[in-house]
């Protein structure tokens, strides 16, 4: 016995109807603004919302079609069951005749007038291979043909089906009268012992109990998606806000680490900035300390030892004609010996500590003198290549840079041995690179830095002006390879 087959449209035309499950969607301008201002937890709870609500419909629908399935399945099997049981016997004589005898059409009215019967089936319709009416409750129908039939040729098949008819065919002239609706089963009739169809029996049935069956089948399992879905979206919204809140307080706590470490980046950059500015302040406060000491040396013990030196060439022009004060002069010469060198020594003093007038020079110029006045004072000779430099540059940066030439060259004279120096200046844009390399006797950086604390104060003086305004001096020197001094000068006009 194959399955039944179910018309879902007529079930859905008795009243099995979905209201109110679709209607307008706002527009999507104002879905995406109510969306931009939910939060990640309530854009992940009204997208569970959507995707649980339409599972549990798409489950729900399955399921209730599913019920009406197996009602209608049950309903045609026992139909079946009764037709092969009770009236099959009274049909065999259609597998040799196409009418029915009196004595058959006696004992269906037996079979149709029976109380149990007429509680269930309210219309009967035997068809005979031919696709007219064998016997019918309804009289007047015997005998007649109605073509195009679907469910007759299908049952005529070997199928058994079931559907729920409007009665609007012309062969339902008799139940149309009595019932809005009913339950219509065409049931294939066989041979005994052969199996062959020789008719098929069409039964009407009232399908108020079993749309009432199927409904409360539907609510049921209604109740049961529904209550499923409300307890998943709960427990899923309840976890999600968990994590919600616990990624707010983190980012709080993150919001706030950042506004903190925001505050003290501020503030290190102001410190940073007011350094440079100190910096650049004190190197050239001490250049106009130095000028200043310069002036006084030249202005002061340097002019009145060259008045005692003129003095002295005046005794000792007496003397020399005395030839009674012989040791005398002897003691004078030596006095005037050494007042000579202090003297020369405070002039060559004076004139380093000053510097020339840097404010009105380009950083070109500024490298060029530094190099003029070595090589004027030593004698030697220094080779510079250069790149195009910017013509203004803070004080303080010329400063550096000239102080630096003058100590490296200087160095590089009197502790390399060397007579020739290469100077070499590049512009990076934010700062100048100095380069002062020698090919002297070098010497051992390791032990220069051990003697340090008792030594001089060229190198560590070279590194703290540089350092001061935020650049890098380095030194690199071998025995017998030579020094090459290297320095990173910003020239930032905040500096």
């Amino acid at each position: 016995m194959k399955r039944n087959t179910v018309s879902i449209d007529s079930l859905a035309r008795s009243g099995w109807r979905w209201h109110g499950l679709v209607r307008p969607l706002p527009g999507l301008a104002t879905l995406r603004k109510v969306a931009a201002n939910l939060t990640l937890a309530q854009k992940f709870a009204v997208l569970c919302l959507v995707i649980l609500v339409a599972g549990a419909l798409v489950l729900g629908r399955l399921v209730a079609t599913e019920i009406r399935e197996n009602v209608m399945h049950r309903t045609s099997s026992t139909v079946a069951l009764y037709v092969e049981s009770v009236v099959s016997p009274h049909l065999q004589e259609l597998s040799n005749r196409p009418t029915m005898g009196p004595q058959s059409v006696a004992a269906m009215d037996t079979v149709v007038k029976n109380p149990a019967f007429r509680e269930k089936i309210v219309s009967v319709k035997i068809w005979s291979p031919a696709g007219a009416v064998a016997y019918a409750t309804d009289q007047r129908l015997v005998g007649q043909d109605f073509p195009d039939n679907a469910e007759l040729q299908t049952a005529f098949g070997g199928s058994i089906t079931t559907e729920l008819s409007s009665l609007k065919d012309s062969e339902n002239v008799f139940e149309r009268a009595a019932w809005p609706s009913l339950l219509e089963t065409y049931v294939p009739v066989r041979e005994h012992g052969t199996g062959r169809i020789i008719a098929v029996a069409e039964f009407y049935q009232d399908p108020s109990e079993l749309l009432a069956e199927v409904n409360a089948a539907q609510r049921r399992a209604w109740m049961i998606v529904g209550f499923a879905t409300v307890g998943m979206y709960l427990a899923l919204s309840t976890l999600v806000a968990g994590g919600s809140r616990t990624i707010t307080r983190q980012n709080r706590r993150l919001e706030r680490s950042v506004k903190e470490l925001t505050s003290l980046q501020s503030q290190n950059a102001a410190l940073q900035e007011r350094v440079l500015r100190a910096a650049s302040e004190k190197a050239e406060t001490d250049e106009r300390l130095m000028s200043r000491i310069a002036h006084d040396l030249h202005d002061g013990p340097a002019q009145n030892m060259a008045v005692a030196l003129l003095r002295l060439d005046a005794v000792h022009q007496a003397m020399t004609e005395d030839r009674r004060a012989g040791n005398l002069t002897r003691d004078l010469h030596l006095m005037r010996t050494a007042l000579d060198a202090s003297l020369k020594e405070l002039r060559s003093l004076s004139a380093g500590l000053s510097l020339p007038e840097l404010d009105a020079m380009s950083l070109e110029d500024t490298v060029r003198t530094a190099i003029k006045q070595h090589e004027q004072l030593t004698g030697s000779r220094v080779l510079i290549t250069s790149d195009e430099l910017p013509p203004s540059v803070p004080m303080a940066a010329k400063i550096a840079i000239f102080r630096v030439l003058q100590e490296a060259l200087n160095n590089a004279h009197q502790h390399g041995g060397c007579a020739d120096q290469t100077v070499k200046v590049r512009y990076l844009g934010r700062s100048v690179l100095l380069e002062i390399s020698d090919r002297g006797k070098g010497f051992d950086l390791a032990i220069t830095q051990e003697r340090r604390p008792g030594g001089g104060l060229g190198l560590p003086g070279m590194r703290e002006r540089v350092e001061l305004l935020g650049g890098a001096l380095t030194v690199v020197s071998k025995v017998g390879e030579g020094t090459r001094v290297t320095a990173s000068v910003p020239i930032d006009q905040r500096a």
